[in-house]
């Protein structure tokens, strides 16, 4: 899962079509991005070279504006490749203990036994400034 409008970086493999050359410059990679079904619009890519046709591109926060983002990555000798993200408002990490407690008290009886100490445990840690 990615964070909706936080910048990330993406990485992935194009392979050229000749097979003779596995690598494309960094800068002749044309990206196009669509948000939620929204207009394919072309994007400045700040794509670069890893090598052996590994590649990797600094999307910005707006590109992840939205639930669903569609990167497609292109270049006249290589293979088209379509990367797909999902984005969430936050992270797992960020969801706050109440939220958290809220959903385990929606599981078994037997399955809160064994999570709400641990709840409790961290949210103790929290108060007392241990995390």
């Amino acid at each position: 899962m990615f964070k909706r409008n936080s910048p990330t970086v993406i990485h992935f493999h194009m392979r050229n079509l000749s097979c003779k050359d596995l690598t494309l410059p960094g800068s002749h990679i044309i990206v196009y991005r669509t948000i939620d079904d929204g207009e394919q619009v072309r994007i400045p890519a700040n794509v670069t070279h890893l090598g052996h046709g590994q590649y990797k591109f600094a999307a910005k926060a707006e590109d992840l504006n939205g639930d669903c983002i569609g990167f497609l990555f292109t270049n006249p000798t290589a293979m088209s490749l379509h990367y797909d993200i999902h984005t969430t408002k936050k992270l797992l990490n960020e969801i706050n203990l109440v939220s958290l407690k809220s959903l385990i008290m929606a599981l078994p009886t037997k399955i809160q036994n064994i999570l709400m100490p641990v709840v409790i445990d961290k949210e103790e840690k929290k108060v007392n400034g241990k995390i």
